[in-house]
């Protein structure tokens, strides 16, 4: 016989912990000759797109006359950090990668949260998740369309649950969003509208359009921008009572009432009117095919009004939707559903705080082996011996899946450091 026993402790900021522990168990029959196989128990990694606005309005200033703020130091003074260099300014050289606008608020946070998701604890050094990353919109000139939505992911998941092939997309978004996305033309500009339902659009029928049973599917909406660039949007005013005339729309880009049939300010073709409608619908069906969408609005607009329209209206409806709400209050003031942010503490905060909700599910384990026979698997808890049923877990022969459910997943979701579940999953191979 042979004998393995390996703890897990699933953990990452806030995250519950349980433990697994696998040791030698008897053979399912006295007269079966076998032998107990080394067993590596894994919860699956969840899937994780970011979706990231670029659009022009990341270059507004954050603290015009600043550098990012990094850490507890404090922000250094740059008079070339100014709104007027760092906004739709053809002389991005006078606008640093350190000036502190949206963009390189966003570059910061997003390099420190990917390197803390690397290694959920010192003690299990498995990576928060399989990350990806698409950018929105795609137009990077002003000879491009600039409300294209994404035509491909900029980094796919990886094909593989490895830790190692995890980290290497880790490591890819990080370096393209901290060595890429600045103002400068010789990188990634930063242009255009924000197509924010055509991208989700994109990725429902695109990046998710197959899915493991048993894997977690997340959506990481990063914008500062209300929903626009929908010019086949069929309503003429997500808000009759205050646009009622057919004609108009509520325009994202001014005061709250547009013409369609104009060009004022970029609504007379339908790209700058307000499409919250249509973009919360595409959330709900990515909800309702189990992808959830975390929806981080970031910059002061965010939190306030856009053109007359009320953005947190908007937003919160956006992160209903998608499922995944902010655990406070949302009767209080100051309570949203989505998560608010205006500077790269914020942002990170809200990242570390998205990071304890995306832990992988206990209750979901691939096994290493190939098992044909679910009467090989013995599962313990607390020692003790239990049998496969509704309450207790099933096999899946077909996609190697093990599902704790019923009553023990929820002692498992329920479990903390404190208060662990110890459940040990042990394998006969027949010799």
């Amino acid at each position: 016989m042979k004998n393995a026993s390996l703890f897990l402790v699933l953990g990452f900021a806030l995250a519950a912990c349980q433990t697994y522990d696998f040791e030698p168990v008897k053979p399912l029959a006295v007269t079966q000759v076998s032998e107990e196989i080394d067993m590596e128990v894994n919860p699956l990694p969840a899937n994780i797109m970011i979706l990231l606005d670029k659009s022009g309005s990341m270059e507004h200033t954050v603290n015009p006359g600043f550098q990012v703020r990094e850490g507890q130091a404090s922000a250094l003074p740059n008079t070339n950090c100014s709104e007027h260099n760092c906004y739709d300014n053809p002389n991005y050289s006078l606008c640093t990668s350190s000036c502190s606008t949206r963009i390189n608020e966003l570059r910061y946070a997003m390099r420190e949260f990917l390197e803390e998701s690397r290694e959920l604890s010192p003690e299990d050094p498995r990576p928060l998740g399989n990350f990806g990353l698409t950018l929105f919109p795609m137009a990077t000139t002003e000879d491009e369309d600039e409300c294209a939505a994404p035509q491909n992911a900029h980094t796919t998941f990886a094909t593989s649950d490895e830790n190692a092939a995890l980290r290497t997309n880790i490591d890819k978004i990080q370096s393209y969003i901290f060595d890429e996305l600045f103002n400068t033309s010789t990188r990634t500009p930063i242009y255009g509208g924000t197509p924010t339902g055509n991208s989700l659009e994109y990725l429902l029928d695109n990046v998710f359009s197959r899915r493991e049973e048993g894997r977690k599917n997340y959506i990481l909406l990063l914008t500062d921008g209300l929903p626009n660039c929908n010019a086949n949007n069929a309503q003429p005013d997500e808000n009759q009572t205050i646009c009622p005339n057919n004609n108009q729309c509520m325009c994202t880009m001014g005061s709250v009432c547009k013409s369609r049939g104009g060009g004022d300010e970029g609504c007379g073709n339908g790209n700058g009117c307000l499409d919250t409608r249509a973009t919360v619908e595409v959330i709900r069906q990515l909800h309702a095919q189990n992808i959830q969408t975390f929806v981080i609005g970031f910059g002061d607009e965010t939190s306030g009004t856009t053109g007359q329209i009320d953005a947190v209206n908007e937003l919160n409806a956006m992160a209903r939707a998608g499922g995944l709400v902010r655990d406070c209050d949302l009767s209080q003031p100051g309570c949203t559903a989505y998560y608010p942010a205006k500077d790269r503490e914020e942002l990170l905060k809200a990242l570390r705080e998205l990071a304890g909700k995306i832990v992988e599910d206990p209750c979901f384990f691939r096994l290493s082996a190939n098992i044909s026979n679910e009467e090989l698997i013995n599962v313990y808890v607390e020692n003790n011996l239990v049998a496969p049923g509704p309450d207790t877990y099933q096999y899946n022969a077909l996609s190697g899946i093990l599902e704790v459910q019923g009553n023990l997943c929820e002692r498992l979701q329920n479990s903390n450091n404190l208060n662990p579940v110890k459940i040990r999953i042990s394998v006969l191979q027949p010799l």
